[in-house]
């Protein structure tokens, strides 16, 4: 003899449920973002030009910084920062195999970053009412490492919450480490009256479509620092010596052949003196 057991929610009432189907990278384009591209595919000009200044001019403003610097993406924003600690003389413990300090919990660009520039990542927990990089487990971290071997502390503002900088700050100062805030998700998150990435030695941000505000790829590097604006300028553009405080005035070089001086039209970007990428962004 067999018995069936009935669920008890077959005796209630049945509900129409009504799904709402959320979207992660939606995007509304409207008429006058189209026309701004189209006024730029008119221009015949495509690659960093005049729209890029402008926007590097409105970004920096907004975040609160002096400078930004456009880049093709978030991840390159991170590398191209990360490498530019090296060549600055007021971050001498930014040396390759030193380690970075960041949060477990956060996209693998973070750490891909880390890896690819040749530090080493090491993680700290996080508060679990915010996401945000435990100040408390950085402290005890650090009290209990080599501190020597550590370079940088990089927290992430992860969906937009800001971690507790002016603890994190005065812990880095105790160490000597730099600061840089992955503040990809935190587009217009404020901190004790000011925006993230104006908190740091330099901050990043992506614009990739599945963030809060979107043009399908993009990033960016704020700071107030401009030795770090003239490397990551360089790196982001094969090592170049360009700086962008130059003038087209200056392009003329001389150069020697076969011991007699010639002045030759050759303009600085094509002169490189350091290892560098193609982060370049473009007008549109």
């Amino acid at each position: 003899m067999f018995s069936r057991v009935i669920p008890f929610n077959n005796f209630l009432p049945k509900r129409k449920v009504r799904m709402r189907k959320v979207g992660v990278g939606d995007i509304n384009i409207s008429d006058a973002e189209k026309s701004a591209v189209n006024r730029v595919l008119d221009s015949n000009w495509l690659s960093e030009g005049p729209q890029v200044k402008q926007f590097e001019s409105d970004w920096a403003n907004y975040v609160g910084t002096k400078y930004c610097i456009a880049v093709n993406s978030g991840t390159s924003a991170i590398i191209a920062g990360l490498e530019a600690l090296k060549h600055c003389e007021h971050f001498p413990k930014a040396k390759e195999g030193s380690k970075v300090i960041t949060s477990p919990l956060t996209f693998i660009a973070t750490v891909n970053s880390i890896k690819l520039t040749n530090y080493q990542p090491a993680f700290v927990d996080v508060n679990m009412d915010d996401f945000s990089l435990s100040t408390e487990s950085l402290k005890e971290y650090l009290e209990n490492a080599n501190a020597g071997g550590y370079s940088v502390i990089m927290p992430v503002h992860l969906m937009g919450y800001p971690c507790d900088m002016d603890k994190i700050n005065n812990i880095a100062k105790k160490y000597g480490l730099a600061t840089i805030e992955d503040s990809c998700e935190a587009h217009g998150t404020k901190y004790n009256g000011k925006r993230t990435g104006a908190l740091s030695d330099f901050g990043v941000f992506s614009f990739f479509i599945a963030h809060n505000i979107q043009v399908g790829e993009l990033g960016a590097v704020t700071t107030d620092d401009l030795e770090l604006v003239r490397y990551i300028d360089k790196i982001k553009a094969h090592g170049r010596t360009w700086d962008r405080e130059a003038h087209e005035e200056t392009a003329m070089r001389k150069e020697k052949f076969h011991n007699t001086e010639h002045e030759i039209d050759h303009h600085p970007r094509y002169y490189h003196d350091i290892l560098g990428y193609n982060f370049k962004t473009t007008e549109i």
